[in-house]
C-alpha cells in the first residue's frame, strides 16, 4: 500500500502486519515444528488475516505509532487512522500561542509594514508561491494529471467538450488555492467526509474567482469528482477512474503547500517570526487560553497517547528561541523605538547596488529577530562573538535562498549575498563607532529574561498536559538553536550530564524551596529549566495515569491577573494534580524578569478551584510546599495565586504522595 495514496489503508496494513508478525513468532516459539512447511505458515497468516478484519482489530493500534501530519489549526486528524496521534506540531504551535499577545498583533503588523515600506496580503502571495511551484517545479505532475482527467472528460458526452489545457489550468488553480496539506478520501470510499467536502468546496469557490476567465463548467466538473458526486448517471468502471483521480490529485496538495508555504512564505513574511512555524500559521496570532484547553480535550479525549512536542529536527527555531521572541508581542511600542535606532545606526554599513541599499528592509528586520533569538545572555567572549557570525550568517543565507526573492539556490545573487554579509559583519564588529551592538544587547538582556520565565512556563504547561512527552536533544537547558542544519549540530551530552549530576546532589542537600531560589537567580545558567524537567518527568513515572488518560478540567484564573495566569487540573479517582502557569510577564513588572512572584505581582488573583474538592492537601513537586484551597464567603473555593507563585513563576502540585 501507497502512504501517499492511501494513508489510512497504508497505517492499517502496517498495524495488521505487526500484529501477524507477534502471532506468527508467538506460535512458533510455542511449536517450532509446527510450520513444516510454506503451505502451513501461508495457511495460518491467512486466518490470522481474516481475524484481524474483524471491526475490534480494524480500529485499535497493535503498535504504537505517530504520525508525522501537519494539521492546520482548524483541522483534525481523521479519525480512521489507526495510530496514537500525531508528531505534535498542533500542540507545539497553540502552547506557543499562549505566550503571544494578541491584541498587539495589529501594532506590530504596522511596525513591520512601515519598517519594509510595503503591504504583504498574505493569503495572496502564498496563492503566488504556490502556484509558481506547481508550473516550475512539478509541472510533469500536474500536466499528467491533466492527461488523466482529460482521458476522463473524453468518455463522457457530458464532459467531453472541455479542453487538455483548460483542465491542466484548472487543476493547478484549485491546487493552488487549496485551504490544507491535502484530503484524506481512501480507496474504499463512496462518498466524501465534511470535513474534505468543506476544502474541496473553498478550493473549487476561490479558483473561480481567480480565474474568471475560464468557463465555471470546467471547475464543477472538477469540483464532482472531487465530492464523487454526480448529475448524471456514470458506470462502475467510470466511477473507479474517477476515484484514481482524487487519490492522485490528494498526492499533489501536500507537497505543493509544504513548498509554497515552510520553504518560501517562512522565508518572505517576517512580520513576527515565532508564527512562521512547521505546522503554524503566520496569520494566526496567538492562541487563547480556551483555544489552548480545547486542544488538550480533544487530544485527552480522542488521542491521549499522541506526541506533545515543542521542538525537534524540523523546526524553524527552537522552543527557546520562540519563547524569546514572543516577548516582543508584549511591548510593541519598545520594539518600533528600538528597530527605528538600529536602523539608523547601521545605515552605513549597506552597500549601494544599482540605485537601492542592499540588505533590503525586509531582511534587515529578518536579521534582528534572529539576533535577538540566537544572541546568548552570558558574557560573549570574541570567541563566542566568532561563532555567533557564522552561525548567524548560516541561519540568514539559508533563509534568503529559500524565500527565492533577492537570491536564490540554482542561481544565488552574489552581489546581493555579499552585501547581506558585509552588512552582518560590520554590525556584530565590536568597535568603540558600533553604537547599534550597545543598544542591541541593552535591549536583548530585557528581552531574554522575560523569554526565560516564558520558557519555565511553557514547559510546565507541556508537562502536565495530555500525551506522551517529547524533549527534543539538547533542549534540556536553554538552547537557541534555529532551523537545519543549525539545530544539526552535535549536542554535548556531557555537559547535560554533569549539570543533571549537579542537580541532583544540590537537591539532596539542599531544602528544595532554597535550592530553587538559587536556580531562579541564576536562571541564565539552564539548571532551572532542568530541574522543574527532572522533577516533572519524576511525577509522571510515579503516577502515569494522571498523565495519559486521566481527566482533563480547565480552572477558570479571576481578579487582577487573571490574564496572566493559565490552569488546569488532571484528576484520576482521588489522584488529583493541577498545573498553573504565569504569562505577559513585562505586564507585571518592568524590569527584565524580576518582581514576578509574590503577594505583590500576584495578589487578587485567584484560580476557582472544584467545590466537591474543598480542603484537598496539594504539595508543590518543585519546592514541597504544601498548599490548602481556601473558601470565600459565597462558599466558592479558590486557590491564591500569590500562594502559587511565591517561588516559581510555574508550578505542579499533586495529593500524591
Amino acid at each position: 500500500t501507497d502512504g501517499l495514496y492511501d494513508p489510512a489503508g497504508y497505517l492499517r496494513t502496517l498495524q495488521k502486519m505487526h500484529l501477524v508478525r507477534r502471532v506468527f513468532q508467538k506460535l512458533h516459539q510455542q511449536d517450532p515444528t509446527r510450520f513444516a512447511t510454506k503451505d502451513d505458515s501461508e495457511h495460518l497468516i491467512n486466518r490470522i488475516q481474516t481475524v484481524l478484519e474483524e471491526e475490534e482489530f480494524r480500529t485499535k493500534p497493535s503498535i504504537y505509532m505517530v504520525v508525522e501530519k501537519i494539521l492546520e489549526r482548524k483541522e483534525s486528524l481523521p479519525r480512521d487512522w489507526v495510530v496514537h496521534g500525531t508528531v505534535g506540531y498542533d500542540f507545539l504551535n497553540t502552547l506557543n500561542g499562549l505566550f503571544i499577545k494578541h491584541e498587539n498583533e495589529k501594532e506590530l503588523t504596522a511596525i513591520y509594514e512601515k519598517f519594509t515600506q510595503q503591504h504583504v496580503h498574505f493569503e495572496n502571495l502564498l496563492y503566488q508561491r504556490k502556484k509558481f511551484f506547481a508550473l516550475v517545479h512539478m509541472a510533469s505532475e500536474i500536466n499528467a494529471l491533466g492527461h488523466r482527467l482529460d482521458r476522463i472528460s473524453e468518455q463522457n458526452p457530458y464532459f467531453r467538450d472541455f479542453t487538455l489545457n483548460n483542465l491542466t489550468l484548472a487543476i493547478r488553480e484549485i491546487i493552488a488555492c487549496f485551504p490544507v496539506y491535502r484530503t484524506y478520501i481512501s480507496p474504499e470510499d463512496l462518498e466524501v467526509s465534511e470535513r474534505d467536502l468543506k476544502y474541496i468546496h473553498i478550493a473549487i469557490e476561490k479558483a473561480k474567482q481567480r480565474t474568471p476567465v475560464l468557463d465555471p463548467a470546467i471547475y464543477d466538473f472538477v469540483k464532482a469528482i472531487l465530492t464523487m458526486n454526480f448529475d448524471v448517471v456514470v458506470s462502475p468502471e467510470e466511477v473507479e477512474l474517477y476515484r484514481d483521480f482524487v487519490l492522485r490529485f490528494q498526492q499533489l496538495t501536500g507537497p505543493i503547500m509544504a513548498k509554497g508555504l515552510e520553504d518560501t512564505m517562512f522565508y518572505i513574511y517576517n512580520r513576527f517570526l515565532s508564527v512562521n512555524e512547521v505546522g503554524g500559521d503566520p496569520t494566526h496570532f496567538g492562541s487563547s487560553e480556551q483555544e489552548f484547553h480545547r486542544q488538550n480535550v480533544d487530544r485527552n479525549t480522542h488521542w491521549p497517547k499522541g506526541f506533545i512536542t515543542t521542538t525537534t529536527h524540523d523546526t524553524k527555531r527552537s522552543e527557546d528561541v520562540r519563547l524569546k521572541l514572543n516577548v516582543l508581542s508584549e511591548i510593541p511600542r519598545a520594539w518600533k523605538s528600538q528597530v527605528a535606532r538600529w536602523a539608523i545606526f547601521n545605515k552605513d554599513h549597506k552597500t549601494l547596488i544599482g540605485e537601492e541599499l542592499k540588505p533590503s528592509a525586509n531582511t534587515e528586520y529578518y536579521i534582528y529577530q534572529i539576533l535577538l533569538g540566537l544572541w546568548p545572555l552570558k558574557h560573549v567572549t570574541p570567541e563566542v562573538e566568532s561563532s555567533l557570525k557564522e552561525r548567524a550568517w548560516e541561519i540568514i543565507i539559508k533563509s534568503l535562498r529559500e524565500a527565492k526573492t533577492e537570491t536564490n539556490w540554482l542561481k544565488p545573487n552574489d552581489a546581493y549575498e555579499a552585501a547581506v554579509k558585509t552588512f552582518l559583519d560590520k554590525i556584530l564588529t565590536r568597535t568603540s563607532g558600533n553604537h547599534f551592538l550597545e543598544a542591541f544587547e541593552t535591549f536583548h538582556r530585557k528581552v531574554a529574561g522575560f523569554g526565560l520565565l516564558n520558557g519555565l512556563s511553557s514547559l510546565v504547561l507541556k508537562m502536565g498536559s495530555p500525551g506522551v512527552v517529547d524533549i527534543y536533544q539538547g533542549s534540556e537547558i536553554w538552547d537557541d538553536r534555529f532551523v537545519d542544519p543549525d539545530n544539526r549540530r552535535p549536542v554535548n551530552f556531557e555537559h547535560l550530564k554533569s549539570q543533571l549530576k549537579l542537580v541532583s546532589d544540590q537537591e539532596q542537600k539542599k531544602n528544595l524551596k532554597d535550592l530553587v531560589g538559587e536556580l531562579l537567580d541564576r536562571r541564565d545558567e539552564g539548571q532551572i529549566k532542568l530541574f522543574l524537567l527532572k522533577k516533572a518527568l519524576e511525577i509522571r513515572k510515579k503516577v502515569p495515569e494522571l498523565f495519559l488518560g486521566a481527566e482533563y478540567i480547565p480552572l477558570k484564573a479571576t481578579g487582577r491577573r487573571a490574564g496572566n495566569c493559565v490552569a488546569y487540573l488532571r484528576k484520576k479517582g482521588d489522584k488529583l494534580l493541577l498545573v498553573a502557569s504565569g504569562r505577559f510577564y513585562t505586564e507585571i513588572t518592568g524590569r527584565s524578569g524580576e518582581g514576578v512572584l509574590g503577594s505583590r505581582a500576584w495578589r487578587k488573583t485567584w484560580i476557582e478551584w472544584p467545590k466537591e474538592l474543598a480542603h484537598v492537601r496539594l504539595k508543590n513537586i518543585f519546592t514541597d510546599e504544601i498548599i490548602t484551597p481556601e473558601a470565600t464567603r459565597n462558599g466558592q473555593n479558590f486557590v491564591a495565586c500569590e500562594e502559587l507563585f511565591s517561588n516559581l513563576p510555574a508550578v505542579i502540585l499533586t495529593n500524591v504522595t
